[in-house]
């Protein structure tokens, strides 16, 4: 009985030895295949991976070795290689195209024609063949002009002493003009020895800014109603440097003005207040503008 065994353990590992050689063999002559199939990007048809499940057809040509040779990469993972192939490509294509087009762009800028002038239309715009050339001059400094010199002097004339010159002298007819001082009678009335006062300016001065005096509280609840005539110094500048009052006339209900000699109620201050905040062009005498003189009348309670 352990002959029978041992004969049949010794039959089994003679197989399994022969199985192994015969495996042996095969991996070889498969090796020897590999470098043909190393130019290809993707593997013959027949050659599977271990991980695929191809149909009974595609297995391979010895089924005793229950092995997949050479690999081969699944459907999914061919078609994407094959995208990515087609999209690698199209942009390679994309930017040789680009490259052409800008190429072209740039040697069209280049060497494009230039346009030639264009003669304006109309009998104006023919142009002459000829040439005009203008000579440029250049400035020269002009000789300052010399004036002769004054004649010299003629020399006197010598007289013997034993000649008589005459001298011939015309007396004409005509009379200086002398001022006769007149009658003291015929002076008209007014005049006087004193010195004349300065001329009157050729334009008066202007009122530029008029200002309305303040109707004072207490002149209001009288229901006061007065008239004040101011006199003003105007400077040269138009501002008022002096201010006085001249006249006064209160304004009774009978509408005739009656002059008074003095105003209450603050109506006198108020009008010389507004009088000396006014502003004047000033006068003018010779074009030049001078101090002068003029009046401004205020009227208080009339338009109420």
């Amino acid at each position: 009985m352990s002959g029978d065994m041992a004969l049949g353990i010794g039959g089994v590992g003679k197989t399994c030895r022969s199985k192994y050689k015969q495996a042996e063999k095969f991996r070889n002559r498969i090796s020897g295949l590999r470098p043909r199939f190393a130019g290809f990007q993707t593997p013959p048809r027949g050659f599977i991976t271990n991980r695929g499940r191809p149909p009974l057809r595609n297995r391979c040509w010895a089924p005793f070795l229950k092995i997949r040779c050479c690999p081969r990469p699944p459907v999914r993972s061919m078609r994407r290689a094959a995208a990515f192939r087609s999209d690698h490509a199209y942009r390679r294509r994309l930017l040789g195209a680009l490259a052409v087009v800008l190429a072209l762009g740039v040697a069209l800028v280049r060497w494009w024609p230039a346009p030639s002038p264009r003669a304006p239309d109309g009998p104006f715009g023919e142009r002459s063949a000829d040439r005009i050339q203008i000579n440029e001059v250049q400035p020269t400094a002009q000789a300052r002009e010399q004036t002769p010199p004054p004649p010299a002097p003629a020399p006197p004339k010598v007289v013997p002493n034993n000649v008589v010159i005459e001298d011939k002298i015309e007396f004409g007819t005509s009379a200086l003009a002398v001022d006769v001082p007149g009658d003291d009678d015929q002076l008209r009335d007014g005049t006087t020895d004193t010195p004349r006062a300065a001329r009157t300016p050729d334009t008066n001065a202007r009122l530029f800014r008029a200002v309305q005096p303040d109707y004072p509280t207490a002149a209001r609840e009288a229901s006061v109603q007065a008239r004040v005539r101011v006199a003003v110094q105007v400077s040269e500048t138009g501002r008022v440097t002096g201010a006085t009052v001249l006249k006064r006339w209160q304004l009774p209900d009978e509408g005739r003005a009656r002059p008074v000699a003095r105003l209450d109620h603050g109506l006198e201050k108020a009008a010389l207040v507004a009088a000396r905040r006014s502003r004047f062009r000033p006068a003018q005498q010779n074009g030049q503008p001078v101090a002068s003189q003029t009046t401004l009348t205020f009227e208080f309670g009339t338009s109420e």
